[in-house]
């Protein structure tokens, strides 16, 4: 919505009105929060690149994600799922099929055209501006929460099972 400027000396300002997002108030879930077999599902969000900096051992380092965010309006909650990203642009390369991007972009491809990915273990390129475009005009999201098990840690990923228009 946009807001009628008034007259003022501050020629640099810009004002404007945002709806809040209903997310302040809801409680925030982690996918490593659920059990291996939980479904969940929500109005998905898929959030811009965002680039983040922690201290590791006295060393700053600096990583890249993205969110998949379900939101469930009748429990006031949502699911956040934290989808890391090797660089901070729109357009990734190289995507291996134990990441939680491979796990959303070819879950989707497989609803769309199931068996279209079996073969695969890799995605070359993607460009997230593209799935984030269809992903929030979807109206629900329900994904099926997998347990993965490596050598030094175990971690909660997901198979997207169903989306609706």
């Amino acid at each position: 919505m946009a807001v009628k400027q008034q007259k003022t000396h501050f020629n640099s300002i810009e004002l404007d009105y945002e709806e809040e997002s209903p997310l302040i108030e809801y409680n925030r879930l982690d996918i490593n929060e659920l059990e291996d077999g939980d479904y969940y599902s929500g109005k998905p969000e898929l959030s811009n690149v965002e680039t983040y900096s922690y201290d590791n051992d006295g060393k700053e380092v600096t990583k890249h994600r993205i969110h998949l965010i379900l939101i469930d309006n009748e429990e006031e909650e949502y699911l956040d799922i934290r989808i890391n990203l090797k660089k901070p642009e729109e357009i990734q390369k190289r995507i291996h099929h134990k990441s939680k991007l491979y796990s959303l972009c070819c879950g989707l491809m497989e609803l769309e055209n199931p068996g279209v990915t079996q073969d695969m273990n890799i995605i070359k390129k993607v460009d997230l501006g593209e799935f984030r475009e269809f992903i929030n005009d979807l109206s629900e999201m329900t994904i099926r929460v997998k347990t993965e098990f490596s050598k030094d840690f175990t971690y909660n990923t997901f198979v997207v099972t169903q989306v609706k228009a």
